[in-house]
């Protein structure tokens, strides 16, 4: 079955401005993993972010994964010129979850990169996501938390994007990593 607004709804809406028309754009995300300071592996969400010029890590999971913080005096400034001032770092290695993308990467440390993404849970049993495509995130429908930022320094690398079109008015953006509706 082909995706329309019967089979593709929000299931739960939390907040923000819907008008007649809004579509629902999901950001890219991936399920990485990143190694902790004993070198075993772990899964973090990673939002796949373009735009961004600093790959970012939550304070919250560089603790968990026992990375060692180093000293950097530097700020990231975001939307409407915010700015918020950075004093730590840390280093791991990414990989995917098959292992065909693995880098040494440094994160700079922040409380927090955004809320729950997607905001809102989408019903998909409509959509039907042929089986030869692998997603890094499974449940890229239903809002998560975000523990990684990850900037356009590696996004092309990692993000491979073909178009397979569901019908005359749908297309989904496929990737190694993530999915994307569009109407």
């Amino acid at each position: 079955m082909f995706p329309t607004e019967a089979n593709c709804r929000i299931v739960r809406k939390r907040r923000g401005i819907r008008g007649k028309g809004h579509s629902t754009m999901l950001l890219s995300t991936a399920v990485v993993y990143c190694q902790n300071s004993r070198g075993e592996v772990f899964p973090l969400r990673a939002l796949l972010d373009s735009g961004s010029q600093s790959d970012l890590i939550t304070h919250e999971a560089a603790l968990a994964l026992g990375l060692k913080c180093e000293r950097v005096n530097t700020s990231i400034c975001g939307v409407n010129g915010t700015s918020q001032f950075i004093k730590n770092k840390v280093s791991t290695v990414v990989s995917s979850k098959n292992r065909q993308f693995q880098k040494l990467m440094e994160f700079l440390v922040v409380p927090k990169i955004t809320s729950l993404t997607p905001t809102d849970k989408l019903d998909i049993s409509g959509i039907k996501i042929p089986e030869y495509i692998k997603l890094s995130d499974e449940n890229f429908y239903s809002p998560g938390r975000i523990n990684l930022l990850l900037s356009n320094q590696i996004f092309f690398e990692i993000l491979n994007s073909e178009k397979l079109k569901l019908a005359d008015v749908w297309e989904v953006d496929i990737a190694r990593y993530s999915i994307r509706l569009r109407s």
